[in-house]
């Protein structure tokens, strides 16, 4: 759908607005915008119209940045955006961030889709510094559109209505166990918190996986006047994926306390749930705006639900045996 996706032709299909203080190069293969003006805006944009049963499109491309000072604003920072136009205003209150930086970051994937409107009669795609400093670049970039066929959409209601049957199958099972009320509202709270995880669409969890990185960056020892990569300092404090430590922290915690709530007390039969329910929380994100299936999460959530289910039976046997 885009023209000179790979930045070979300059500007002949690529609009660019820039203004003092601002660089842009368009050349073997990558696009390079730069800004040493805080109070600029920068812009490099191209139009893609001829969307007719178009349903979304998917946005790909190789993106890094290099010591992005953010302004004041939420969105003043280096970023590539979609924007959906109605042929007369822009419709900011769309989805159309497809990442969003600031301080210094090495060559990384992005991978975002967007439902398009129906009254949507172009989209934008762009790369800006939207006053702040610093420079991006992006490369193997590409726009690929979406056809909704009828068996997608029977197969979108039959799998979500089966992912419904089955949330309700085991919520209403364990909420009826006859336990306690303390393990029923840590089991309504883990769950809805690996419900919300789920379901949460991909442009709203980068945001908040950077603004978390922000805020470690702000509580830390480090200088923003001698260091930038907030990156960087980041995985100094904390070596880790903080998604995948989401994972295996929220998956212990379910697997403990499903294994003490459920009505079968089967170590098999809870396990079997736990997999199963790792498997499916992975699968429905087919259906989830900006978020895809990774086999690996299933394996972590997995694993994180039987150490759970492991420590509940350690702890079984150690009460026995004080008995």
């Amino acid at each position: 759908m885009l023209k000179d996706a790979d930045f070979e032709q300059g500007s002949a299909y690529w609009k660019v607005e820039k203004g003092a203080g601002c660089q842009v190069n368009l050349d073997d293969g990558v696009l390079h915008i730069a800004s040493s003006e805080s109070n600029r805006n920068i812009l490099v944009w191209q139009p893609v119209k001829g969307l007719e049963q178009v349903f979304a499109v998917r946005v790909k491309a190789l993106i890094r940045c290099k010591d992005v000072v953010p302004g004041n604003k939420v969105w003043n920072k280096a970023r590539m955006i979609m924007t959906q136009h109605d042929g007369t205003t822009t419709q900011w209150k769309r989805p159309h961030t497809v990442a969003l930086f600031s301080g210094t970051s090495n060559w990384e994937r992005y991978n975002s889709s967007f439902v398009i409107a129906p009254d949507t009669r172009e989209l934008r795609v762009a790369a800006q510094l939207a006053h702040c400093t610093g420079a991006i670049e992006i490369k193997d970039l590409s726009l690929t559109p979406v056809r909704q066929t009828p068996w997608y959409g029977w197969a979108q209601k039959m799998i979500l209505s089966a992912w419904g049957i089955y949330l309700v199958h085991i919520f209403g099972s364990c909420i009826g166990s006859g336990k306690k009320n303390f393990p029923r509202i840590l089991f309504v709270l883990s769950f809805a918190l690996i419900l919300f995880g789920t379901s949460m669409p991909g442009r709203i969890k980068k945001q908040i996986s950077q603004d978390f990185k922000e805020q470690v960056y702000a509580y830390s020892s480090e200088s923003i006047d001698t260091v930038q990569n907030i990156e960087q300092i980041f995985h100094n404090l904390i070596p880790w994926d903080i998604s995948k430590i989401a994972h295996l922290v929220l998956f212990i915690g379910f697997g403990l306390i499903l294994s003490s709530i459920m009505p079968s007390g089967s170590g098999a039969y809870v396990m079997l749930n736990l997999m199963f329910f790792a498997g499916a929380t992975e699968f429905i994100q087919f259906y989830i705006d900006g978020r895809t299936p990774l086999p690996g999460d299933f394996v972590i959530d997995s694993t994180g639900g039987l150490v759970g289910l492991f420590l509940a039976k350690s702890i079984q046997v150690f009460s026995d045996r004080k008995r």
